[in-house]
């Protein structure tokens, strides 16, 4: 059993048009919870979003959650899917991802 959780924020220009430039921040969060099924399977449930600090931009909530595949040590498979939380972010999603562990 695992949770996991990342902060973080970004950082995007936005010209109005005029000329005039604006930056826009917004804070990031991730909290994640993880559990094996079986020696090579695992399963997750994550909540994620962007919290918007500027005007201009919008607040997005998430909610996704997939399997993993360990194909070996070094290789492992995941799919996911979600749904937005609300009006700006995405209605749904469909994910896949490789992860590779590089030798030492």
């Amino acid at each position: 059993v695992a949770l996991g959780y990342n902060l973080g924020s970004t950082w995007s220009s936005v010209d109005d048009g005029t000329g005039t430039r604006t930056t826009l921040l917004d804070l990031i969060y991730t909290v994640s919870f993880g559990f094996s099924l079986t020696d090579r399977v695992g399963a997750f449930a994550e909540s994620f979003g962007t919290i918007a600090v500027n005007d201009g931009s919008e607040h997005t909530h998430a909610l996704d959650g997939g399997l993993t595949y360990q194909l070996n040590d070094h290789f492992q498979l995941d799919v996911s899917a979600g749904l937005g939380l609300n009006a700006a972010a995405s209605d749904w999603f469909l994910g896949a991802g490789v992860a590779v562990r590089l030798p030492r």
